[in-house]
C-alpha cells in the first residue's frame, strides 16, 4: 500500500504502526516517528496514528479504571516474579500520574495541554490515569485525550516534516 509517496507499506509494518499507537508511551506520536525512520509514507503513518488516537482515548476513557484494577489484582495475585516486577514499575508510575493529578485536577485544558506535549512520560496513558486519579469525569476524559492525543500527532507530524525540508530525507 503505497500513499502519497515513500517505500510502500507492506501488511506487517501497517500491523506495526498500529500496534504502537496502543503501547504506553508510544502511541500515535512514535509510531509517526518510525514511519519517518524506516522511510514510510509520513501521510499515512500519520492517518493510522491518529486513527489509533481516537481508539485509544475512547477506550483509556472507559476503561482506565478497570485497567488499574487489574494491575493492582496482577500486583497482589502475581507473586514475587511477574508481580513484583508489576508492582515496582506501576507503583512508580502511578505514584507519578497521583503527583500530576494535583496539578490538573478539573482542569480540561491542562490535561490537554500533558497529552499533547511529545515528550517522555506525557501522553494519552499517563493522562489518562492523571484524569482518572482527580476525579475528571469520562466525557471530559475522552475529549482531553482525544485532542491532547491528536494535537501530539499534528505536532510531530510538522517536526518531522520541517526537519525533512530543513535537513531532507
Amino acid at each position: 500500500m503505497d500513499v502519497m509517496g515513500g517505500l510502500e507499506l507492506d501488511l506487517t509494518s501497517l500491523l506495526l504502526l498500529v500496534g504502537l499507537t496502543f503501547l504506553p508511551t508510544a502511541e500515535g506520536r512514535y509510531a509517526i516517528l518510525y514511519a519517518f525512520v524506516n522511510g514510510y509514507p509520513l501521510w499515512t503513518a500519520f492517518i493510522v496514528a491518529s486513527a489509533g488516537v481516537v481508539m485509544l482515548a475512547f477506550f483509556l476513557a472507559w476503561f482506565i479504571g478497570f485497567v488499574d484494577v487489574v494491575i493492582e489484582f496482577i500486583v497482589k495475585h502475581g507473586g514475587k516474579g511477574l508481580g513484583g516486577f508489576v508492582e515496582r514499575v506501576y507503583r512508580w508510575y502511578r505514584n507519578r500520574a497521583m503527583q500530576r493529578s494535583r496539578r490538573v485536577r478539573g482542569e480540561l485544558l491542562l490535561l490537554i495541554l500533558f497529552v499533547a506535549a511529545p515528550f517522555p512520560g506525557t501522553g494519552m496513558w499517563t493522562g489518562s490515569l492523571v484524569g482518572h486519579l482527580s476525579g475528571m469525569n469520562r466525557k471530559n476524559l475522552f475529549l482531553a485525550l482525544l485532542i491532547g492525543g491528536l494535537t501530539s500527532n499534528v505536532l510531530v507530524y510538522i517536526m518531522v516534516q520541517a526537519g525533512i525540508r530543513v535537513w531532507g530525507t
